[in-house]
């Protein structure tokens, strides 16, 4: 589940998102050369479509009514890196 500030938090509603692609990943495969074992979780899955942007992942685990909850985030130096390059080529 992805909330309003950007964190993605693992074990959240994403079933959907999970279900799109293994259901079209031969599809993923031919466009992207990607490859989506049906095995692997939907954290991994959006790690490889970010990777293919040049994006990344950061994550962090706090304590949360006694349970250890992993959320995670797009790594601000990789967004800020693909924002200013963005800009170049857009403008120039």
């Amino acid at each position: 589940m992805v909330n309003r500030s950007g964190s993605y938090r693992k074990g959240g509603d994403n079933s959907g998102f999970d279900r799109f692609s293994k259901r079209n990943a031969p599809h993923i495969k031919g466009i992207l050369n990607l490859t989506i074992p049906l095995d692997e979780s939907p954290i991994w899955i959006l790690e490889q479509y970010l990777s293919q942007l040049g994006l990344s992942t950061e994550s962090r685990r706090p304590l949360e009514e006694g349970k250890w909850i992993e959320y995670y985030r797009l790594n601000p130096e990789d967004v800020a890196f693909s924002i200013s390059n963005f800009t170049f080529y857009y403008f120039f």
